[in-house]
Protein backbone atom coordinates (compact mmCIF):
# COMPACT_ATOMS: atom_id res chain seq x y z
CA UNK A 1 0.00 0.00 0.00
CA UNK A 2 1.27 3.27 -0.75
CA UNK A 3 0.06 7.14 0.12
CA UNK A 4 1.05 9.92 -1.87
CA UNK A 5 4.13 7.50 -3.36
CA UNK A 6 5.16 6.52 0.14
CA UNK A 7 5.50 2.67 0.75
CA UNK A 8 3.43 2.20 3.94
CA UNK A 9 4.87 -1.50 4.62
CA UNK A 10 8.65 0.04 5.10
CA UNK A 11 8.96 0.96 8.64
CA UNK A 12 12.31 1.72 9.96
CA UNK A 13 12.76 1.29 13.58
CA UNK A 14 14.19 3.72 16.08
CA UNK A 15 17.71 3.97 17.20
CA UNK A 16 18.36 4.81 21.31
CA UNK A 17 21.99 5.14 22.24
CA UNK A 18 22.65 5.41 25.97
CA UNK A 19 25.43 7.24 27.04
CA UNK A 20 27.49 5.40 29.90
CA UNK A 21 30.54 6.61 30.64
CA UNK A 22 33.15 6.39 27.64
CA UNK A 23 30.87 3.79 25.98
CA UNK A 24 27.13 3.68 24.34
CA UNK A 25 25.02 1.14 24.26
CA UNK A 26 22.41 0.90 21.28
CA UNK A 27 18.81 0.08 21.89
CA UNK A 28 16.68 -0.54 18.54
CA UNK A 29 12.84 0.09 18.83
CA UNK A 30 10.55 -1.91 16.28
CA UNK A 31 6.98 -0.72 15.36
CA UNK A 32 4.95 -4.10 17.15
CA UNK A 33 2.54 -5.18 13.82
CA UNK A 34 0.43 -7.10 16.02
CA UNK A 35 -1.16 -8.09 19.20
CA UNK A 36 -2.23 -11.10 19.06
CA UNK A 37 0.42 -12.77 20.94
CA UNK A 38 -0.34 -10.58 23.77
CA UNK A 39 -4.20 -10.96 23.53
CA UNK A 40 -3.43 -15.18 23.47
CA UNK A 41 -1.44 -15.25 26.42
CA UNK A 42 -3.23 -12.53 28.76
CA UNK A 43 -6.97 -12.16 28.05
CA UNK A 44 -8.32 -8.84 28.91
CA UNK A 45 -10.41 -9.40 32.42
CA UNK A 46 -14.12 -9.63 32.39
CA UNK A 47 -16.57 -7.47 34.64
CA UNK A 48 -18.35 -9.46 36.70
CA UNK A 49 -22.05 -9.68 35.89
CA UNK A 50 -24.73 -8.84 38.71
CA UNK A 51 -28.51 -8.82 38.72
CA UNK A 52 -29.83 -4.73 39.10
CA UNK A 53 -33.35 -4.34 40.06
CA UNK A 54 -35.56 -3.59 37.44
CA UNK A 55 -32.99 -5.39 34.83
CA UNK A 56 -34.23 -8.00 32.82
CA UNK A 57 -30.48 -10.03 32.10
CA UNK A 58 -27.08 -9.34 34.16
CA UNK A 59 -24.97 -6.71 32.95
CA UNK A 60 -21.07 -5.99 33.52
CA UNK A 61 -20.33 -4.16 36.58
CA UNK A 62 -17.53 -2.28 35.33
CA UNK A 63 -17.32 -0.39 39.20
CA UNK A 64 -16.14 -3.46 40.84
CA UNK A 65 -13.53 -3.34 42.64
CA UNK A 66 -10.98 -6.88 41.88
CA UNK A 67 -12.26 -5.88 38.28
CA UNK A 68 -10.87 -2.32 38.19
CA UNK A 69 -7.49 -3.81 40.15
CA UNK A 70 -7.70 -6.75 37.32
CA UNK A 71 -7.71 -4.22 34.41
CA UNK A 72 -5.00 -2.11 35.85
CA UNK A 73 -2.54 -5.30 36.07
CA UNK A 74 -3.76 -5.92 32.28
CA UNK A 75 -2.71 -2.58 31.44
CA UNK A 76 0.69 -2.76 32.67
CA UNK A 77 1.44 -6.41 31.30
CA UNK A 78 0.43 -4.79 27.86
CA UNK A 79 3.01 -1.75 28.72
CA UNK A 80 5.61 -4.16 29.53
CA UNK A 81 4.80 -6.79 26.68
CA UNK A 82 4.83 -3.56 24.09
CA UNK A 83 8.58 -2.76 25.63
CA UNK A 84 9.79 -5.94 25.48
CA UNK A 85 8.45 -6.78 22.06
CA UNK A 86 9.52 -3.58 20.84
CA UNK A 87 13.16 -3.54 21.72
CA UNK A 88 13.84 -7.57 20.46
CA UNK A 89 15.76 -6.13 17.52
CA UNK A 90 18.53 -4.81 19.51
CA UNK A 91 21.28 -6.53 19.10
CA UNK A 92 22.47 -8.99 21.71
CA UNK A 93 19.68 -8.40 23.92
CA UNK A 94 19.56 -11.72 26.12
CA UNK A 95 16.75 -11.10 29.79
CA UNK A 96 17.75 -13.14 32.37
CA UNK A 97 14.81 -12.81 34.45
CA UNK A 98 11.82 -11.81 31.60
CA UNK A 99 10.49 -14.76 29.41
CA UNK A 100 7.87 -13.56 26.44
CA UNK A 101 6.04 -16.69 26.94
CA UNK A 102 5.48 -16.24 30.66
CA UNK A 103 3.32 -12.58 31.05
CA UNK A 104 4.02 -13.16 35.16
CA UNK A 105 7.63 -12.32 34.39
CA UNK A 106 7.07 -9.44 32.10
CA UNK A 107 7.28 -6.49 33.93
CA UNK A 108 10.64 -7.56 35.43
CA UNK A 109 11.66 -5.62 32.01
CA UNK A 110 12.34 -2.78 34.43
CA UNK A 111 14.26 -4.42 37.24
CA UNK A 112 16.99 -5.99 34.77
CA UNK A 113 17.60 -2.37 33.31
CA UNK A 114 18.00 -1.61 36.54
CA UNK A 115 20.67 -4.00 37.96
CA UNK A 116 22.47 -3.82 34.40
CA UNK A 117 23.68 -0.13 35.88
CA UNK A 118 20.45 1.87 33.63
CA UNK A 119 19.08 4.59 35.75
CA UNK A 120 15.45 6.32 34.94
CA UNK A 121 16.84 8.63 32.48
CA UNK A 122 17.73 5.74 30.82
CA UNK A 123 14.88 3.72 30.65
CA UNK A 124 12.84 6.84 29.84
CA UNK A 125 14.64 7.09 26.82
CA UNK A 126 14.17 3.88 25.86
CA UNK A 127 10.66 4.02 26.34
CA UNK A 128 10.12 7.29 24.71
CA UNK A 129 12.07 5.18 21.80
CA UNK A 130 9.48 2.51 22.03
CA UNK A 131 6.66 4.89 21.88
CA UNK A 132 8.14 6.54 19.22
CA UNK A 133 8.44 3.58 16.85
CA UNK A 134 4.66 2.65 17.42
CA UNK A 135 3.26 5.87 16.82
CA UNK A 136 2.53 6.70 20.26
CA UNK A 137 5.22 9.70 20.93
CA UNK A 138 2.76 13.20 21.12
CA UNK A 139 5.85 15.36 19.87
CA UNK A 140 6.07 13.31 16.51
CA UNK A 141 2.12 13.32 15.86
CA UNK A 142 1.92 17.49 16.53
CA UNK A 143 4.86 17.53 14.23
CA UNK A 144 3.66 15.76 10.82
CA UNK A 145 0.02 17.43 11.61
CA UNK A 146 1.78 20.50 11.59
CA UNK A 147 3.97 19.65 8.27
CA UNK A 148 0.61 18.68 7.05
CA UNK A 149 -1.42 21.64 7.38
CA UNK A 150 1.42 23.80 6.37
CA UNK A 151 1.43 21.58 2.98
CA UNK A 152 -2.88 21.85 2.91
CA UNK A 153 -2.13 25.84 3.18
CA UNK A 154 0.82 25.99 0.65
CA UNK A 155 -1.46 24.37 -1.81
CA UNK A 156 -4.32 26.67 -1.31
CA UNK A 157 -2.24 29.35 -1.45
CA UNK A 158 -0.63 28.86 -4.66
CA UNK A 159 -2.88 30.08 -8.08
CA UNK A 160 -4.03 27.96 -10.33
CA UNK A 161 -2.34 27.91 -13.50
CA UNK A 162 -4.07 29.86 -16.24
CA UNK A 163 -5.88 27.84 -18.97
CA UNK A 164 -5.91 28.87 -22.56
CA UNK A 165 -8.80 28.68 -24.44
CA UNK A 166 -8.68 28.17 -28.50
Amino acid sequence: MKIAGIDLSITTNIIVPIIRGDSEVIFECCIIESYDDFDRLCPAPEAPKVLRRGDSAPTPDETDKDYLEALEAHSKKRVAYMFIVSVEPTEGLTWDKVDLANPDTWEFYENELTEAGFNTVHMGQILQGVMEANGLSDTRIEEAKKRFLAAQRAAQSQPSSPTVES
